[in-house]
């Protein structure tokens, strides 16, 4: 699969769907939430993981993925 086809797919997939990005670095959260964005319908942002809980319990907003994924490791929502 090549890489247009494989960003196609993503497209489909993440129609509709919210996301919440957690992350400390400023720069780096607005580079990664501009690129989410190329794909997801919704894409909240948060400046650490304490406000990320905060805004994910909060919103009656669906977010896509259920899973932390902090310092390269993921951990799926229990």
């Amino acid at each position: 699969m090549d890489e247009y086809a494989i960003k196609d797919e993503l497209q489909k997939y993440a129609k509709g769907m919210a996301v919440l990005y957690a992350e400390d670095n400023e720069g780096i959260r607005e580079d990664i939430s501009s690129i989410l964005r190329k794909f997801f319908y919704v894409v909240d942002t948060a400046e650490n993981g304490t406000k990320a809980l905060d805004m994910y319990t909060s919103r009656c907003v669906y977010y896509a993925a259920h899973y932390i994924v902090q310092h390269s490791r993921i951990y799926p929502r229990k």
